[in-house]
């Protein structure tokens, strides 16, 4: 069981970096695009360019959350706890969470009473930070 475990993290591990070099090529010439390099976009392109994105974000987001999860299994899971002000993740989250409610017609608003300083790993883990 524990080589078969192996095999699958290593497997998890060699398949995320495959997924992730093709898709940090479309992180950086989208980035190109919204930057304006080749030129200039009209709105519709600038919502488009912004729209990949978003979604390749999301999608980075999801093969380092595989990793991750390979790492908990071998128990390798490093946190990378850091102070910050939950309105500074705050676009983050929303940039994750707005291409899924678009496709739903969901409206997504982003308001805050008052904002809090947390100490946290801001990558996601689950495991919780202590401060020393």
């Amino acid at each position: 069981m524990e080589r078969v475990t192996k095999l699958k993290s290593k497997f998890l591990a060699s398949m995320s970096h495959e997924l992730r070099t093709p898709l940090n090529a479309i992180v950086g010439f989208s980035d190109l695009l919204a930057e304006g390099t080749p030129g200039d976009l009209n709105d519709k392109q600038k919502r488009f360019v912004n729209h990949i994105n978003q979604g390749s974000a999301h999608l980075l987001q999801l093969i380092n959350d595989i990793l991750d999860l390979s790492k908990i299994e071998a128990g390798q899971l490093d946190l990378r706890c850091e102070g910050f002000q939950i309105k500074d993740a705050l676009p983050e989250v929303l940039s994750t969470i707005r291409p899924l409610a678009m496709a739903k017609n969901i409206q997504i608003e982003q308001k805050m009473e008052n904002d809090r300083h947390v100490y946290a790993d801001r990558v996601g883990s689950n495991k919780s930070c202590t401060t020393s």
